[in-house]
């Protein structure tokens, strides 16, 4: 299989990244190992905040955004591979993908990395027991499969989601009867702190010794405040929230540099202002680009569709490029300082370092 621009995932960055490509006359694959495009977005009935101007301020939840995402690709020449994973790459370039019962070759002039982000999780004494949930996990059973697995959850850890599944899961049926934090603050913005609060949540941070207890089944969780007191919640779930780390194993393969950023997610690919990595022809987009929100993961695929298109010749008007890509920057910027200052600004840093030389690989 031929191709101008391969994309390596097909989750909101992917789609946003093979629409710009297409609509500049390019060929584009997408490949996605789950069996719908449009990732995690599929399971989200939140509506989507602060959306980009190609969606005309609509107001879209999750799922709706993810298929109104795939009618956006479907005029051009953009086909997809879903149940298939990246597998290597050939001395040739040739990229291989598998299904579990095929293996396909791919030649393509760019690549697109839009692999998202994987859930960290938390440790801790009954962790593994039947009624413990990782987000992700929790909201596929309740949003996309309709499952209601408990009636009261705990939520340990906190993240820039933890806002979104508590509404979710107060809207589903589900008590949530407090949120623990090991650290001395929460890790998510203050606005989304402010909900939570409004939705009469009992927080708990900088506590420790946190452990689950029940015989064959999540019953109670119990730990230590910050002022050393032991308290127990009963509760029938567990819902682990460990943040999110971008999915960057393909530079392993692929020989893009890796740059430490705390603020974007620790270990991201390093890339310039169009996303470009220090791979020839391999852009990267999404959360793979470092952590953030829904409306910055479509802006970042935009960009890095914009840039693949450049690179390979179809536009003339440099000038109307840089303008563009200048607009979806300044977007960029006016939906990350709106939701959390500080990653914009290791957004900034990490393009800076990596367009000075001054990248630190990852040994």
């Amino acid at each position: 299989m031929d191709c101008d621009v391969l994309v390596i995932g097909g989750g909101p960055s992917g789609l946003a990244a093979a629409w710009e490509a297409g609509k500049a006359g390019l060929s584009v694959i997408i490949i996605d190992e789950n069996q719908m495009l449009g990732g995690q977005l599929n399971q989200q009935i939140q509506v989507i905040q602060n959306l980009p101007g190609i969606f005309s301020k609509r107001q879209l939840k999750g799922f709706e955004l993810a298929d109104e995402m795939v009618r956006l690709i479907e005029p051009y020449d953009v086909k997809s591979l879903t149940g298939y994973s990246f597998i290597g790459v050939e001395a040739d370039g040739t990229v291989g993908v598998n299904n579990g019962r095929e293996t396909r070759k791919i030649n393509a002039k760019s690549i697109i990395v839009a692999t998202g982000a994987a859930e960290e999780p938390i440790l801790f004494p009954g962790w593994t027991l039947p009624g413990s949930f990782s987000i992700g996990a929790m909201q596929i059973l309740i949003n996309r499969e309709k499952v209601i697995p408990g009636r009261t959850v705990v939520i340990v850890g906190s993240s820039s989601r933890t806002c979104e599944i508590s509404n979710e899961m107060q809207q589903a049926g589900i008590t949530v009867a407090g949120i623990i934090e090991e650290r001395d603050t929460f890790d998510c913005p203050a606005l989304e702190l402010q909900r939570l609060k409004d939705l009469n949540i009992p927080l708990f941070n900088g506590v420790s010794q946190i452990r689950v207890e029940g015989k064959e089944e999540v019953e109670r969780i119990q730990f230590q405040t910050r002022h050393g007191k032991e308290l127990s919640i009963s509760t029938e779930l567990i819902c682990i929230d460990g943040g999110l780390s971008p999915i960057v194993e393909s530079n392993f393969v692929l020989g893009f540099q890796l740059q430490f950023n705390s603020g974007l997610g620790n270990w991201v690919p390093a890339y310039d202002a169009c996303f470009h990595t220090s791979a020839p022809n391999v852009y990267v987009a999404g959360n793979a680009a470092g952590i953030t929100t829904h409306s910055a993961i479509i802006i970042t695929g935009l960009i890095a569709g914009l840039s693949a298109a450049e690179a390979l010749g179809k536009y003339s008007d440099k000038e109307a490029v840089s303008k563009q890509r200048e607009k979806w920057w300044s977007e960029l910027k006016k939906v990350e300082m709106a939701y959390d200052s500080t990653v914009y600004q290791a957004r900034i840093q990490h393009v800076s370092q990596f367009e000075h030389g001054k990248v630190k690989q990852m040994s």
